[in-house]
């Protein structure tokens, strides 16, 4: 039998406080040309993903205000911009976009640290999710920034 496990905002909430402690100090470790560079054809640099993850802090406080504040809102589904496919992220200047993360991302761990638990369980209506509340769109903020941290640490075992 395994153990049951209890949704925990908390958990949710400490994963998405520490990606900035540990996402700005892998990016240190690249020289400022390895930045740019990509592991492989078509797929994103170190910097790419970085610019990315960091663009998200706004889109996801709308949210959280929207399923605050209104009843089973619908969010409208994320689309790409496709000029970021195409390599516009790389003119996106990294050390503002990390600053501005550095300053936000606290705002926003100490905005879910106050929710109730009611408040964790605010539902909306998405596109492409069958079933989404707070908890939910914060996990998957939280496991966004894992996979874009991930792949930013994949870009340093690039072989030259």
């Amino acid at each position: 039998m395994s153990p049951r496990i209890e949704t925990d905002p908390g958990a949710i909430v400490e994963v998405l406080a520490r990606t900035p402690s540990i996402l700005i100090p892998l990016l240190r470790e690249f020289s400022p040309d390895a930045l740019k560079l990509a592991p492989e054809p078509g797929r994103w640099s170190a910097h790419e993903n970085a610019c990315h993850l960091t663009s998200f802090e706004g889109l996801f406080e709308g949210r959280l205000d929207q399923m605050l504040n209104e009843t089973n809102p619908t969010l409208e589904n994320y689309e790409m911009d496709p000029a970021d496919q195409e390599g516009a992220l790389l003119d996106v200047d990294l050390d503002a976009s990390l600053t501005r993360f550095a300053e936000s991302r606290p705002r926003l761990v100490e905005r879910l640290r106050g929710l109730s638990p009611e408040q964790w369980e605010r539902a909306g209506r998405h596109a492409v999710f069958p079933k989404m509340n707070v908890f939910i769109l914060f996990r998957h903020l939280a496991l966004h920034d894992m996979i874009h941290t991930y792949r930013v640490e994949e870009c340093l075992w690039r072989k030259p």
